[in-house]
């Protein structure tokens, strides 16, 4: 198959499983709704069929035979929790399909001249617009290393890792309250260190960090950092957790870049 081919196939794929998970969602914001009609039906007949007079017995049974056959105690909170869940799971596919989509792109491209710092400087940009108040951002650009690549996937790879740090800091309290997050980029020859000061990777984590669709955050879809694993690595780059940590407490991930 060729590179260009492969944008394609996984640009189809997302989009024809996309497709009818949408449609699947928003039956399901119609079912929910029709769903909860039912319970509020259930509810008032609890307190209508007591008042029904004897020329109603029949119906009255039926009616009870039919609510004791349903197996929920409590139907409003077990019906919402399904559909909560099922949306849910729902929502977490799209969110894998809409990061699985660029990749194919990262894949497909030409390679071209990059220079490290002109790459650091969109992603510490980028970074900088995204950052909440309160956040401090350092960036060492150090010299400049030339190297042979796709920009989209360079570009990709080191948003990946900035991002990974702007989650980790943001929204961070301690014992006397809101934690300031602070995030430190250090570029030398070759490779570009990232640290920050948030709670750190588990060292029990180690390389897992780095495969595909593995996360330790509800609702992301864990593949940034194996992405930016697979083109660093794919193209004589490297990427690892530094096991000590970065001077500002929290994780510190070094990325190697390709040979010149």
């Amino acid at each position: 198959m060729e590179r260009q081919d492969l944008d394609v196939w996984i640009g189809g794929l997302v989009h024809a499983v996309n497709n009818p998970l949408t449609y699947a969602l928003t039956n399901l914001s119609s079912l929910r709704r029709d769903l909860e009609d039912l319970v509020n039906i259930l509810d008032a007949a609890e307190v209508l069929l007591p008042r029904l007079g004897p020329e109603c017995a029949a119906e009255v049974a039926r009616v009870r035979r039919l609510r004791a056959d349903l197996a929920m105690d409590r139907p409003a909170e077990v019906i919402g929790d399904l559909m909560r869940d099922t949306q849910d799971g729902l929502r977490h596919i799209q969110t894998i399909l809409k990061a699985t989509r660029p990749m194919a792109r990262w894949w497909s491209e030409t390679e071209c001249a990059l220079d490290s710092t002109e790459l650091l400087e969109t992603a510490a940009s980028e970074l900088r617009r995204a950052l909440p108040a309160g956040v401090a951002l350092t960036v060492d650009f150090g010299t400049p290393w030339k190297f042979q690549g796709g920009r989209l996937a360079w570009e990709g790879t080191l948003h990946a890792l900035l991002d990974n740090a702007r989650i980790a800091v943001t929204g961070r309290s301690g014992p006397a309250g809101p934690v300031a997050g602070q995030i430190r980029v250090t570029a030398s020859a070759r490779s570009v260190i990232v640290e920050d000061n948030g709670p750190g990777i588990s060292p029990t984590l180690g390389d897992r960090i780095f495969l595909p669709y593995f996360t330790t955050r509800p609702g992301a879809a864990g593949l940034g950092l194996a992405m930016a694993a697979q083109v660093s690595r794919a193209t004589g780059g490297d990427i690892e957790v530094v096991g000590a940590g970065g001077r500002l407490g929290g994780a510190c991930i070094k990325l190697t870049l390709p040979p010149a």
